[in-house]
Formats: C-alpha cells, structure tokens, sequence
C-alpha cells in the first residue's frame, strides 16, 4: 500500500507548490504545468487546508512563500533530489 502522500492528488498538489515557488506566480506555474491558473491556486490551497497552514500569502500584485512554505518546498526539493539519485 502506498503511503497518502503518492496519493495522485497530493502530488498535484506538490506539483502545484513547487511550480508557484520556481516560477513565481500562479499564471507562469499553470503555463508551466499546463494547467489553467484557478486549478494551481485550488491544489496549492487544498493542501494548506490540509495541512493546516498557510504556504502562500497571496496579494493582487505578488505572490511569495511563507516561512513554513519555504521550508515545506526545500525538503520537498531536497526529496526529489533523493529519488532522482
């Protein structure tokens, strides 16, 4: 049995996270992910209801990591790292 995190919809929503932390906006990571942007804003906010925290704090202009999304998407790099070794 997989554990919940292979589960499909949390690795879109992983996908998600790290696409709008590389490209830096939820338009640039849908291109990205080929994905229409409200569907990357949906992941990304799904797993912060998840998780119970916020990862993104969103303004009208800009969008950056918190803290805790921050240091969610440098072990989450560093993981990929270690699976693609």
């Amino acid at each position: 049995m997989l554990p919940e995190l292979l589960e499909n919809r949390h690795s879109d929503e992983i996908a998600a996270l790290l696409a709008v932390a590389s490209e830096g906006s939820f338009v640039a990571a849908g291109r990205h992910l080929q994905r229409h942007p409200s569907i990357v804003s949906k992941r990304v906010a799904a797993m912060e209801g998840r998780l119970g925290v916020r990862l993104i704090e969103r303004s009208t202009r800009q969008v950056r990591l918190t803290h805790a999304g921050a240091q969610l998407v440098e072990r989450l790099c560093t993981a990929l790292a270690l699976i693609s070794e």
